[in-house]
């Protein structure tokens, strides 16, 4: 079974590089489950850790989505244009 993705705690703002998204839509793992997400910028710590600022679905129920900033990792965070919604 696979993990979730790890939330992640903001860097200080002189310590970021932060990166326009070349693909944009993406499958979070999160809650045990696979949602849509969008990046909207890729920062980059000083220990050269990628985080991924997105809006993803909302997974307890509420119409509205959320924002999460979360430890890049191919195994959590997949591009939408490799195939449909994992099912691991």
């Amino acid at each position: 079974m696979a993990r979730d993705a790890e939330v992640a705690e903001w860097p200080d703002r002189k310590d970021r590089r932060r990166v326009d998204p070349r693909e944009s839509y993406v499958w979070l793992r999160l809650h045990g489950q696979w949602t849509e997400g969008i990046i909207h910028k890729w920062i980059q710590r000083p220990d050269g850790v990628w985080l991924a600022w997105l809006k993803h679905r909302n997974l307890e129920g509420y119409a509205y989505p959320v924002w999460g900033l979360f430890v890049y990792s191919p195994e959590t965070i997949r591009p939408r244009s490799d195939g449909p919604r994992p099912d691991d």
